[in-house]
C-alpha cells in the first residue's frame, strides 16, 4: 500500500522546505533523496520521476517511502 499522507515539507514554505531537505538529505542514501525532492518540492509526478531515473514506478514509490521514513527519523533527533 502506498502512503498518501502529506510530507511535512508540504506545509513549510517552499524555500525553507528546500533548505531543510537539503540539509537533512545527507542522512538519506543517494537513491531515495532525489525522488523525495522531485516529488515533494518540485511537484513532479511519480511516473515522471520513474521515467527520468530509468527505474520502475514501483521502485520510485519504494524510494519515496524509504526517504520519508528516514527523514521522519532524522526529525526525531
Amino acid at each position: 500500500m502506498i502512503d498518501t499522507a502529506p510530507c511535512v515539507a508540504i506545509v513549510v514554505p517552499r524555500g525553507r522546505a528546500r533548505r531543510s531537505l537539503t540539509r537533512r538529505s545527507a542522512a538519506l542514501r543517494r537513491e531515495p533523496a532525489p525522488v523525495l525532492v522531485a516529488h515533494e518540492i518540485e511537484g513532479r509526478s511519480m511516473l515522471e520521476i520513474a521515467r527520468a531515473l530509468g527505474i520502475r514506478l514501483k521502485t520510485a514509490y519504494a524510494r519515496l517511502q524509504l526517504a520519508r521514513n528516514r527523514l521522519a527519523l532524522c526529525a526525531l533527533f
